[in-house]
């Protein structure tokens, strides 16, 4: 394939619209992303101040501080009791002072009969008179939905039953800004499924309001140039493949040949290739007899040498020894000037890596082998003067 027809290639593909694919979360997983019930469910679990989540009137508070400022009340210190489903009302928060309605509008459109939904609280108002102390309480009607209630016919039932529209976007910001006033009481298990739950009903938000137009004008350019990207991509391993495996062959030589390590460690220079990438690594096995006192065997370590397509890599495994922990021999190793001191994870734990020397080609195009061969052999010196420590 020319050059030429491959920057062609990524040009159109750079002026193609940008597209945002929403995570996933718990609730995809499980399939339950989008079930209004499902989410009323946990709605009524943290308006329920006395339920484990202990974050208390966080979600109530939240949710009033959005109205009009006729409509708002204090909740501290007050009872409260929610249910579910009364008169096919989502969801029913009674106190003293106020009822709210809320109707959840998750994916369908609004055709509920909001002014019956009003009306059935109210004679359930004057039902309950004799619990009332005083004046009856106010009823507020709210429309919780995951974009802004538009639609004529949708704005005309809510004017009916007289409910406020409130996003889920905005409830949510609300719930962040008070959050660290309840943080400090709050259930640890129970706020990672909030913010699973916050994620969630984001993605929602995010794929109602993607343009589908601009994914479809992407698969139409993915499948009229399936066979050019394939290309591309085969180009790019073959490529990088060769390139690499030249690079490091030569390196392996100079390693192979350089004497001032000759004779001070038993090592294999060999390749190994890298997963999931283009590239691959020089390694180099080595260990001392008398590392420790006593003649004790230090054990095999690992120096890698990797080139990516990103550049120059050094980094050590080390094995776990009695005699030297790990630890210490991360930190004899960082004194020594190794980067950033990123320790790199192992699934065992009884191994560790250490970034020693990094070098992104893309800042230091003019790099040669000699001087990546000179710093490796550098740091395995380093590495045989660190293990010497008696």
């Amino acid at each position: 394939m020319e050059l030429s027809k491959l920057q062609t290639l990524l040009e159109d593909f750079n002026n193609l619209p940008k597209i945002s694919i929403p995570r996933k979360t718990f609730f995809d997983v499980s399939g339950y992303t989008h079930y209004e019930n499902v989410c009323s469910n946990i709605l009524e679990f943290f308006f329920e101040q006395s339920e484990q989540h202990s974050m208390k009137d966080l979600f109530l508070k939240s949710l009033l501080e959005l109205l009009p400022e006729k409509s708002r009340f204090e909740t501290d210190g007050i009872n409260t009791f929610v249910s579910r489903e009364y008169e096919y009302i989502d969801i029913l928060i009674e106190a003293d002072k106020f009822c709210i309605i809320i109707e959840n509008k998750v994916g369908a459109p609004l055709h509920n009969d909001l002014k019956g939904y009003r009306k059935a609280v109210e004679d359930k108002v004057k039902d309950d008179n004799n619990f009332w102390d005083g004046e009856r309480p106010k009823i507020i009607g709210i429309v919780l939905s995951l974009n802004p209630i538009h639609k004529d016919d949708e704005i005309k039932r809510m004017s009916a039953g007289e409910f406020d529209n409130i996003t889920y976007k905005a409830f949510f910001d609300r719930i962040r800004v008070n959050l660290g006033n309840y943080i400090d009481d709050a259930d640890g298990q129970w706020l990672i499924f909030l913010k699973n739950f916050i994620s969630n009903i984001n993605s929602l938000e995010g794929a109602n309001l993607m343009d589908m137009n601009s994914i479809r004008e992407t698969i139409k350019f993915l499948d009229e140039n399936d066979d050019k990207i394939s290309g591309l991509m085969e180009l790019r391993k073959k490529t990088y493949d060769y390139f690499v495996s030249e690079e490091l062959s030569k390196l392996k030589l100079m390693l192979e040949d350089a004497e001032d390590i000759r004779d001070d460690l038993r090592r294999d220079f060999h390749f190994e290739k890298l997963p999931g990438e283009c590239g691959a690594t020089v390694c180099c096995r080595f260990s001392q007899k008398d590392i420790f006192a006593d003649g004790v065997f230090g054990g095999v370590h690992i120096l890698h040498i990797a080139r990516t397509v990103k550049g120059w890599e050094i980094y050590i495994i080390l094995e776990e020894k009695k005699q030297l922990s790990n630890q210490v021999l991360l930190d004899l190793l960082e004194k020594k000037g190794s980067e950033n001191g990123k320790v790199l994870s192992w699934k065992d734990p009884n191994r560790s890596s250490l970034l020693l020397w990094t070098c992104k080609t893309k800042d230091n195009d003019e790099i040669t082998l000699r001087e990546v061969a000179d710093k490796s052999i550098e740091w395995i010196k380093n590495v045989i003067d660190v293990f010497s420590v008696k």
